[in-house]
């Protein structure tokens, strides 16, 4: 056998064993990748994720409890509720706020239909200072300021640390000196943590997630829609149909 075809039938092998070595790392980039969640939502504490449907019917109530101690907007008669439970570090959860929640505020917290609940459910496992995050903002809304807090951690998450979050409380008018108080005595860590049981008790497991129900005279809320991640505004619309169709209200 010639040198020069001993030459080529090298350069042969190096170029098959090249292709298998590609060929390799594709397949196994496809399957460690395959269940890293869409871009909708964070989830807490999984390394697996199975995408959820767009909203999936439930059965379960929220305490009177839990529920009276959380911020909220819209009419005290309103029937139906939608509880935001949410993140601040988790991008979604910003995205929703800015994007969707705007467009569920004029179409139905505005007209009456609908009662807005948020809670806290901070991710540390992946959002290390989500915690004084949500104090933060309950610390804020002690003092009538928890719409405007909650907007400027949602515009500045990339800077959440201790003497930025004091920035942004200092740029909406809160008194400082109650609001450092507050935070340094973790007065509201006792709602916080209340609310985070309770989205565990719930199955609640990332961010965003919204339970749609209806609420009673005495403070119960009746479950019946779950919706999880940055969904559209139509999934919203079929859910609260439901509860405004059921409920009567106009």
């Amino acid at each position: 056998m010639s040198l020069s075809t001993r030459v080529w039938l090298i350069l042969d092998r190096v170029a098959l064993v090249a292709l298998l070595v590609a060929s390799f790392g594709v397949i196994w980039k496809i399957g460690l990748f395959r269940d890293t969640p869409p871009p909708s939502l964070s989830v807490a504490g999984t390394s697996t994720f199975v995408p959820p449907k767009p909203s999936e019917f439930i059965a379960g109530r929220i305490s009177p409890s839990v529920f009276q101690k959380a911020a909220m907007t819209g009419s005290s008669q309103a029937k139906a509720v939608i509880v935001e439970f949410s993140d601040y570090q988790c991008p979604f959860c910003a995205r929703f706020a800015r994007d969707l929640y705007p467009e569920l505020r004029r179409e139905f917290i505005d007209t009456g239909k609908v009662r807005y609940v948020i809670m806290n459910f901070p991710l540390e496992m992946s959002h290390p200072e989500a915690m004084a995050a949500a104090l933060a903002v309950e610390c804020a809304r002690s003092q009538g300021k928890f719409w405007q807090m909650r907007d400027a951690l949602f515009l500045n998450q990339h800077a959440l640390k201790n003497a930025d979050v004091t920035a942004y409380a200092k740029s909406v008018g809160i008194d400082l000196a109650t609001f450092q108080s507050c935070t340094d005595r973790q007065l509201a860590s006792a709602i916080v943590e209340a609310q985070r049981e309770e989205a565990s008790r719930l199955g609640v497991s990332a961010t965003p997630t919204f339970l749609v129900g209806s609420v009673h005279a005495d403070g119960t809320i009746d479950l019946s829609t779950r919706i999880v991640g940055a969904q559209s505004l139509e999934v919203f619309r079929s859910a609260i149909a439901e509860i405004v169709g059921r409920t009567r209200i106009h």
